[in-house]
């Protein structure tokens, strides 16, 4: 959690001291955010997505693949 006063970014909390965000305008690290379940054809009222917090972009990956973390599964 972010409290007045500190030094580290929630950026840096996470992922140590040393880190730095390789992605210049990012969204809030801890957003709440929907990912499309695109995986099969969904009945008319099923989910279509995910609620997950929004961690960052992935490294080594194309643009607009991000990290985000599941509460439910407990994974990224």
């Amino acid at each position: 959690m972010v409290r007045p006063g500190q030094k580290l970014s929630p950026f840096q909390k996470f992922f140590g001291k040393g880190a730095k965000s390789h992605v210049g305008d990012a969204k809030n690290f801890g957003e709440k955010c929907i990912v499309a379940d695109r995986t099969a054809i969904k009945a008319k009222f099923a989910d279509r997505g995910k609620v997950m917090y929004w961690l960052g972009y992935a490294k080594n990956h194309a643009s607009g693949t991000y990290r985000g973390f599941n509460l439910d599964t407990r994974g990224i």
